[in-house]
């Protein structure tokens, strides 16, 4: 469907040169920093996990997905790529994993402790 996704622009023409098929709302997108991933992050639903994939930027792909923490309360995953694209650190309440961006593996996880109230 031409209408899904994420349109890809060039600017400042703001000519579409690209579309990436992302399925349902798109929550977040980052593009690595040397431009050959770009990952995003649909908004979770009770059918689309919450999680990131990873597209490969010159074909559209995906490569890889990285499961999102945990998360009760469904928010959408926050992630960022490291300055040097070799670490994706992906987020939710209380946990954040850091993976591999060009398989999606995960290298590690950090957890919180529960918090009294």
């Amino acid at each position: 469907d031409k209408d899904t996704g994420v349109r890809v622009l060039e600017l400042p023409s703001l000519r579409e040169v690209g579309r990436c098929p992302i399925p349902g709302t798109v929550g977040r997108v980052r593009f690595s920093p040397d431009g050959r991933t770009l990952a995003a992050a649909p908004v979770p639903t009770a059918a689309i996990p919450g999680e990131v994939l990873l597209y490969e930027t010159d074909t559209w792909r995906v490569r890889g997905r990285v499961a999102a923490p945990p998360d009760r309360s469904r928010q959408n995953p926050v992630f960022e790529f490291s300055p040097d694209g070799r670490c994706l650190v992906v987020g939710r309440a209380g946990a954040v994993a850091v993976c591999d961006p060009r398989t999606g593996a995960e290298r590690a996880r950090l957890t919180t402790p529960p918090c009294p109230v």
